[in-house]
Formats: structure tokens, C-alpha cells, sequence
């Protein structure tokens, strides 16, 4: 193997582990705080503790998302690398796997996570620490309740993304299996020793 192709190779694993483990957390993370906390704490404690204890858990959620958006970034762009250095930059077995398709879900997967972050949850800390809760009748607590129904809308878009990005994650690369001149040398050689 050249060095070359082994450096590509290495680069291919990197591509490939710098998504696989910021999608898995993201998804896994939604599911644990979306589907199995939320719903125990807002069953077990008042609507007065249980607001403020998930609002705190989601923010801290909200600055590990980020860091594992920096770490997805830095795997799409090695999977570019690879894909310029293997000459498959427009080439996927799989058509929702094409670079194309992949780089529109983490757009939009990019999209939803900053604008949830960002712009909706700091608008609904704000409401909540001047005592505005979901079930207000007031004009704020509706705006409330629609903020809070707009983030749960935006942590399911990026759910669903990043499993997207997640499954089509093994058929986004064209793995080149012809062995150069000198490699095939290299192999012929091992097998009559």
C-alpha cells in the first residue's frame, strides 16, 4: 500500500468515526432527554420544578450538541477530502447518499440545531425566569406554549436528520478496491512466501 492510499484510508476511518460518534450522541441524547426524561420528570414533579429542571438539563444538552456539531463538521469535511482525493466527489452507490443529498440534511440539521439554540431556548429561559409557564392563560404563556411547541418541531427535525446522516453514513463512500501496480507486486509476493 502507498503512502498515499494508506493516508487516504486513514482519513476515510477518521471521516467516518468524526460522524458516526457526534450523530449517535445526538440521536441517542434526544431520545434519552425528549422521550424517556422529560416525560418522568414532568410526571413526578410540579409544573413549578419540573419547568426549570428540564429547561437547565436541555441547555446544558444545548452546549454538548454544539461541540458534537464542531466534531460532525470536521467528519464531513474529511469525508470531502477523501472524496477529492478518490476522485468520487459526485459518486455514491446509494442515491441518499450522495454528497449532495448528505450535505443539504447537515445543513439542515445545522439549521435547526442553531436556531433552537440560539434563538429558541434563550427566548424560553427568558419567559420562564420571569414566571411564564406553558399552562398560563395570559398572552406570554401562549407564546410560551408555542415556543416550546416550535423547539420540540426543531429537536425532531434534528432527530430525524441525523439518523438520515447516520444510515446513509456507510454508503457515502466509494471504497476504491483496485490495488495499484506496486500493491499488487506487494500481495503477489506475500502469497508465494
Amino acid at each position: 500500500m502507498t503512502d498515499h492510499s494508506k493516508n487516504t484510508a486513514f482519513l476515510h476511518q477518521c471521516a467516518l468515526s468524526w460522524q458516526i460518534l457526534p450523530l449517535s450522541f445526538i440521536v441517542g441524547g434526544i431520545l434519552a432527554l425528549g422521550m424517556i426524561s422529560a416525560p418522568v420528570v414532568f410526571k413526578s414533579l410540579p409544573l413549578t420544578s419540573a419547568g426549570p429542571l428540564m429547561a437547565t438539563i436541555f441547555s446544558r444538552f444545548e452546549n454538548v450538541l454544539v461541540a458534537l456539531w464542531i466534531m460532525l463538521s470536521i467528519g464531513a469535511f474529511l469525508e470531502v477530502v477523501v472524496r477529492k482525493r478518490q476522485g468520487t466527489m459526485h459518486q455514491a452507490p446509494n442515491p441518499l447518499a450522495r454528497p449532495v443529498v448528505r450535505f443539504s440534511f447537515y445543513i439542515l440539521l445545522s439549521i435547526a440545531l442553531f436556531y433552537s439554540t440560539f434563538v429558541v431556548s434563550p427566548e424560553l429561559r427568558a419567559l420562564q425566569h420571569a414566571g411564564i409557564h406553558r399552562l398560563s392563560s395570559s398572552v406570554l404563556g401562549q407564546h410560551f406554549e408555542q415556543l416550546h411547541h416550535l423547539s420540540e418541531t426543531l429537536y425532531k427535525t434534528m432527530f430525524m436528520f441525523a439518523v438520515v446522516l447516520l444510515g446513509t453514513l456507510p454508503f457515502s463512500f466509494v471504497i476504491d478496491t483496485s490495488a495499484t501496480a506496486e500493491e499488487q507486486t506487494f500481495l503477489a509476493s506475500q502469497e508465494l512466501a
